[in-house]
């Protein structure tokens, strides 16, 4: 008893000497007492002294490391320590006994870790003269700092040396998956470009996915090099652990024919392998260009496995999208004076006229909106329901007003052409060629054996009639979308070439040309089909003296270029030398005289075209660097320039007195300059068009060019806003959008109204309804914005609220390039004069569109590839990237549902039944469900066997 209560003297007398102090700070000053005693125990032994006392003092040294916490903080130990690293190193250098230095070489591996920032390679130098085990000792805030170290080493280390290193981060990777920090392991990785080293580390499916998911998002933020690596990474470990599907995304990102063949190839479940040929077909890849590929691909599959060739076809399109739209009760056709009248019952007006009824503009702009309307339903009340309503257009109006059925009709290759055929009979010219075009039309993504399309139109291609010209080439051109099919190409391109060759000036314009070069780039889009490429160029310099950039014509022939070179960076630098090569080098001329004028315009056109080959070929790829290139130039023209706001006040004022005049005038004035930095802002758009945050960034950036830009600036920045947000209406975007639609400038106003409409494109968005209604009734007399207004209204209810013209589908780097190549085509007739290029000219260009169109549901189908109804759970989604837990939830605000079910832009679905499994990890589109064996149907197949 007397013991204790000594101690507890003590133990009053302490308390009352360190009044003033925390408790922390006492315990921090013993701690600091003991380990000087101990390093001076260290220090005066030397080398003579025995072993066992050396041993002892570190191993207590050892052991308040050992019960070190505090991740948030820099524990206790580690900060007396650190006050001792020099003597601990001289320590270190004195002794002789190697268990004695390799203990000390831990801790002072261990202290370095304290500040590795100020003092780099001293943490692995040490690690490698200690035990080489103190990764899983000395935990996580060890380990991350002894990794910093290691990437520093390896960067500024020889490859001989480099090899040392391995082992080390082979056992920093695996510490780093055992503690659930995936993220943490393949930074590492991709740091020292050791990426292959996962396929010896993760042998989980689960985890599989979740570092494969991370490293699809890092390959756009790294340079093209170093991305194909991380996607080859990827793509190894999926095929290791037999992901075929998530496989399949991966090569369709990386922009592979014959990877995507190997991996069908590889896949030994048919079931898998029907759930492949449906992704395929939903992306419009096709292997009619290849032979190689096709044969290979038609070796593998069986002849009596229809299924599958229906599914890479694409033929069971139209008839699922027609029995989802008799689910949803939307089989009915709508007249597009229901919608308008609607709209102003809704508000209680007067019912106005619906257009004027002689204005060829607003039947054609009435006609547009009635085939986005009822687009894929095959009925509607104005174009199939006789020829009446055809015979109110008038010239080439008549014959897009005809190729509209093409889009009433869309997929539907049994019915839809029939319905066209009795067209392809009529005397008027306009209308044989609108029903060529509607032809086309309808076979857009849709493959087949026979190629109805082609030998229906190829005959077309040299006919006397203008319009029977376009027709057939336009027709072509839709229905073989990215094929790259070589005698269509070669079809077209041959009467260019002869047109080109010909003495006969005048007749030499007569053909459609730029029509026929933006054919043949649609045709091979992102193919980079030197060919192509190699004759529009031809074209161009036996041209040159006639060519204007200012000219829709000639930058046409640059825009199929560019569509041909779409996600070809490894292509860009060959093309980039092919373009100085003819444009940027100096040529001989017939006349001295025009030497310059020459020269200057070959420059022009060398610019623009270099120009829109690399904004094609980075596309949605995020490239910060490319983005701030194409912005540089427009800041430094445009925007600091005190004359912007006095000139932009002067244009309004012209607009206001004469628009009709002011048009011509502009167009006759702009300069290639001018030219260029609207192409750059287009380019800014496509670039960030794949990812959320870049376009976010991107869209402040856009608002900045409207308050301060030119006319033309902002003309073009209206198309770019448009793009980067096809089919998602955000109410920011949208407003902006709507304030533009009142501007005093016509190309400006117009071009706010379209962009209103693609980005609420088959949305129904009720307000947006409201602002076209009330534009409507703003806008009766003029004639141009009316059109406009009725394309918007159309878009907006764009097949009843079932299709979408939205790009991205899986995840958002995974995009459609058939979507954009044919957005891009139309879109590049408008940034700089709507409505002499589109409106009144080429107003059939608008329907290119439809290789952009696409439903929006999600349809389950059993193994035999019929339809079923599966209850899925259906919310926004969220990313789940770097997210802690092995299956985190991707949507939230979900509610339950039966399939079929639409899913709008940023929404996702899940199973909401466990019964079934999913085929494809992405439920989009079509998806193959199977069902799950339960222990009963594993019991019966024990017995049958």
């Amino acid at each position: 008893m007397s013991t204790v209560t000594t101690n507890n003297n003590d133990n009053k007398n302490t308390t009352n000497f360190m009044v003033g102090k925390k408790p922390n700070e006492s315990s921090f000053q013993d701690l600091k007492l003991e380990i000087t005693v101990l390093i001076k125990l260290l220090s005066a032994s030397g080398n003579d002294d025995n072993e066992n006392d050396d041993l002892e003092t570190l191993a207590k040294i050892s052991r308040h490391i050992d019960t070190a916490t505090g991740f948030a903080s820099i524990p206790d130990i580690l900060k007396v320590l650190m006050l001792f690293e020099n003597e601990l190193k001289r320590i270190y250098e004195n002794k002789r006994n190697d268990c004695v230095k390799k203990i000390l070489a831990d801790i002072i591996s261990y202290t370095c870790s304290g500040h590795s920032s100020e003092i780099k390679g001293q943490i692995v130098k040490y690690y490698m003269l200690g035990s080489k085990n103190l990764i899983s000792q000395y935990g996580m805030s060890y380990v991350r700092n002894l990794v910093k170290d290691v990437v520093e080493i390896w960067k500024n280390s020889p490859k001989d040396n480099k090899q040392t290193l391995l082992k080390l981060i082979h056992e920093c990777s695996i510490y780093f998956i055992r503690q659930n920090s995936e993220i943490e392991a393949c930074d590492l990785l991709i740091e020292v470009e050791q990426l292959p080293m996962l396929e010896t580390i993760i042998h989980d499916e689960d985890l599989c996915e979740k570092v494969c998911q991370y490293l699809i998002v890092s390959s756009l933020y790294v340079d093209e090099t170093e991305s194909q690596n991380i996607l080859y990474t990827s793509l190894s470990l999926y095929l290791d652990h037999k992901l075929y599907t998530e496989a399949l995304f991966v090569a369709i990102q990386m922009q592979s024919k014959e990877i995507i063949v190997r991996i069908f190839l590889l896949c030994p479940d048919l079931l898998i392998r029907r759930q492949m040929a449906l992704i395929l077909a939903r992306h419009n890849i096709s292997f009619i260009d290849d032979d190689e590929f096709s044969s290979r691909l038609r070796n593998s599959i069986a002849d009596d496995d229809q299924p599958l060739l229906d599914a890479l076809s694409n033929h069971r399109l139209s008839q699922e999208f027609l029995l989802v739209a008799k689910q949803l009760d939307l089989l009915q056709p709508k007249a597009p004076h229901d919608i308008v009248h609607k709209d102003l019952n809704r508000r209680n007006r007067k019912k106005q006229p619906m257009l004027p009824t002689y204005n060829q503009q607003s039947v054609l702009g009435t006609s547009f909106m009635n085939c986005f309307i009822n687009a894929a339903f095959g009925t509607d009340k104005l174009v199939l329901t006789g020829t009446d309503w055809i015979g109110r257009h008038k010239d080439l109006c008549r014959m897009t007003a005809t190729a509209t059925m093409g889009l009433l009709c869309l997929w539907d290759m049994q019915n839809g052409l029939l319905k066209i055929d009795r067209f392809l009979r009529f005397r008027d010219e306009n209308i044989k060629a609108g029903a060529l075009m509607a032809f086309g039309l309808i076979n857009t993504t849709i493959k087949s054996d026979y190629e109805p399309a082609y030998l229906l139109l190829k005959n077309y291609i040299m006919n006397r009639s203008q319009s029977i010209r376009i027709g057939s080439i336009a027709g072509l051109a839709m229905a073989y979308l990215g094929t790259n099919h070589g005698e269509v190409i070669k079809s077209i391109l041959d009467p260019m070439m002869a047109n080109n060759s010909s003495s006969d000036r005048n007749q030499q314009w007569q053909h459609p040309l730029e029509l026929s070069a933006i054919a043949c780039g649609l045709i091979a889009h992102s193919t980079g089909n030197m060919l192509i490429i190699n004759r529009l160029i031809e074209i161009m310099d036996k041209n040159i003296d006639k060519m204007k950039l200012a000219d829709s014509s000639t930058r046409d022939l640059i825009h199929a270029i560019g569509l041909v070179a779409m996600f070809r960076r490894k292509d860009l630098p060959t093309l980039i030398d092919l373009i100085n090569q003819r444009f940027n080098t100096p040529q001989r001329e017939a006349s001295t005289t025009s030497i310059s004028t020459t020269t200057s315009t070959r420059s022009s056109l060398g610019k623009y075209l270099s120009l829109c080959v690399q904004i094609c070929a980075y596309i949605g790829s995020s490239n910060i660097l490319k983005i701030q290139s194409f912005t540089s130039p427009i800041i430094t023209d445009e925007l600091t320039k005190k004359k912007d706001e006095s000139n932009d006040e002067k244009c309004k004022k012209e607009n206001e007195k004469n628009d009709k005049n002011n048009r011509k005038n502009d167009a006759a004035t702009i300069t290639d300059n001018e030219l260029i930095q609207m192409l750059s802002i287009i380019g800014i758009g496509l670039v960030s068009i794949s990812d959320q945050l870049n376009s976010e960034m991107v869209f402040q950036t856009f608002i900045r060019f409207l308050k301060l830009g030119s006319v033309r600036i902002k003309s073009s920045v209206l198309i770019a806003i448009a793009l980067t947000n096809l089919s998602d209406p955000k109410m920011n975007v949208i407003e902006l959008l709507h304030k533009y639609c009142h501007f005093t400038d016509e190309n400006v106003a117009i071009n706010a109204i379209l962009a209103l409409g693609f980005v609420c494109a088959g949305t129904n968005h009720s307000r947006v309804s409201r602002m076209l209604t009330e534009l409507d009734a703003f806008n009766r007399d003029k004639v141009n914005r009316l059109f406009a207004i009725k394309v918007a209204q159309g878009l907006l209810y764009m097949g009843k609220g079932v299709l979408t013209l939205s790009p991205q589908m899986e995840t958002p780097q995974l995009l459609r390039q058939s979507s954009l190549a044919s957005i891009m085509s139309f879109m590049f007739r408008l940034f700089v004069d709507p409505v002499n290029d589109l409106i009144q000219r080429h107003h059939y260009y608008l329907l290119f569109i439809a290789g952009s169109i696409r439903p929006k549901f999600l349809v389950t189908l059993d193994t035999k590839m019929n339809s079923i109804a599966i209850p899925v759970r259906v919310g926004q989604s969220m990313d789940t990237i770097g997210v802690a837990g092995w299956k985190p939830r991707a949507i939230t605000a979900f509610g339950t549902f039966t399939t079929p079910v639409l899913l709008n832009r940023n929404e996702r679905a899940e199973l909401a039944t466990d019964l079934f499994r999913p085929l494809s990890s992405h439920l989009e589109g079509f998806v193959l469900v199977e069902k799950k064996k339960t222990n009963d149907d594993h019991n019966n197949d024990e017995n049958k066997h």
